[in-house]
């Protein structure tokens, strides 16, 4: 989840949010995958994650350094593309958002 801050008065809140799949942040192909980055595979587990995490920053700091809150959606062609945010992440996000309950309740 990428949020955009505000701060009115000494009181911050979030103005703005866009939940994201990592692959358009990482972007290292145009590839997308519903398999979370660190379960790909044959690496150890807890160095995937660490790995995973720090591609992610990386690459988001690489994407978001030169913005600021007016122009941060500028910084990603996707976030100033609904359709493509409807029809591709939205429904590639819901499925990893779903799947553990599914698991769950299955």
């Amino acid at each position: 989840m990428v949020t955009a801050w505000s701060e009115d008065e000494g009181i911050y809140k979030i103005a703005d949010a866009e939940l994201l799949m990592g692959d358009f942040i990482r972007n290292e192909n145009e590839t997308l995958d519903v398999i979370p980055f660190w379960l790909r595979g044959e690496m150890h587990r807890p160095e995937a994650i660490g790995r995973s995490v720090a591609l992610s920053l990386l690459a988001f700091e690489k994407i978001f350094n030169e913005t600021t809150f007016d122009t941060w959606r500028n910084g990603l062609p996707l976030l100033t593309d609904q359709d493509g945010l409807n029809k591709i992440n939205y429904s590639l996000a819901a499925l990893r958002l779903n799947e553990p309950l599914v698991n769950v309740i299955f």
